[in-house]
């Protein structure tokens, strides 16, 4: 959802997903990926951008 709401702000992203509240959203993903939310979104639009320029 992250990559194709990069538009978004974590917290619309958060609660489009279901999720309460930031703090919630942000422990879940660090659980599930080992990253910050922030951090999972920067690296997901530096892979985006990767494949446009490839």
């Amino acid at each position: 959802m992250m990559k194709e709401r990069s538009n978004f702000n974590l917290l619309n992203i958060a609660l489009e997903c279901g999720f309460n509240s930031p703090s919630s959203f942000h422990r879940a993903c660090i659980r599930f990926t080992g990253k910050s939310p922030r951090d999972l979104k920067k690296e997901l639009q530096l892979n985006s951008n990767k494949e446009v320029d490839s």
